[in-house]
């Protein structure tokens, strides 16, 4: 899909792990094993987009003339591999133990950087991770305020509804629209789920557990966000993920 700012359309963003390979290498969607490898997983933040009443998707770089993706282009995002080693730091550690893991966007310096116990993984910018509609000093703006016609999730239609029968799934606060934390509804777990579509998306594998999740009103530096590593790491780090027998 292009980006398109109408008033019919929902921008979203989803932070996490994946092996697609319209993330991991930028090609075409595949929902066969074998053309999103387990090996080629990365740690992503990736604008997304409504694609009907109950599914959104990921928000290609550029169209070809007949409105295609360019897989040479890929879609906007940010990732950092998984065998990518900084500083001794790998996301593949988050394996087998505890990780302490923060992104952090700054407006004015027009920078988004993820961080992985208290080491910076990478760097980039806003245009070139969300395109040219989010310029320098645009914020984005989390969460989204709720309106008269956002949706929410329903399970027993897979769909997006306003109706009063509502099940298990992401739902609307009383002023904002919701964040989502931890897989099912993203990574293709739930059938036809929010990532929903054709390509649904792939199960990451990756089934962990979030010690804690905090937001901030401001960009952490560097040097905060090492601060906040070093206050959990002597508690994380020492917890027994070893899976009972």
């Amino acid at each position: 899909m292009p980006y398109n700012n109408g008033t019919g359309f929902t921008h979203g963003i989803v932070i996490g792990f994946t092996r697609d390979r319209r993330i991991t290498s930028g090609q075409l969607p595949a929902n066969t094993d074998a053309l999103n490898p387990a090996s080629a997983a990365c740690f992503f933040l990736a604008p997304t987009q409504s694609f009907n009443s109950s599914s959104v998707g990921f928000i290609s770089r550029s169209l070809d003339s007949s409105e295609n993706c360019y897989t040479q282009d890929g879609w906007y995002n940010m990732k950092v591999p998984v065998n990518q080693v900084t500083n001794g730091v790998s996301f593949s550690n988050c394996g087998n133990t505890f990780c302490h893991v923060a992104v952090t966007f700054d407006p004015s310096k027009d920078t988004i950087s993820i961080y992985l116990d208290g080491q910076v993984m990478a760097t980039s910018s806003y245009e070139s991770v969300f395109g040219s509609y989010y310029k320098t000093y645009k914020n984005l703006s989390f969460p989204t305020p709720k309106k008269d016609n956002s949706f929410e999730y329903n399970t027993s239609s897979m769909a997006f509804t306003n109706s009063s029968n509502l099940k298990a799934g992401p739902r609307l606060g009383t002023y904002f629209t919701p964040y989502i934390l931890g897989g099912g509804y993203t990574d293709g777990i739930q059938s036809n789920g929010f990532m929903g579509g054709e390509y649904g998306g792939l199960v990451s594998g990756l089934k962990g557990h979030l010690g804690c999740t905090k937001f901030y009103s401001k960009p952490l530096s560097g040097g905060e966000v090492t601060t906040n590593f070093l206050a959990n790491k002597d508690f994380f780090k020492n917890v027994d993920v070893t899976p009972l027998a």
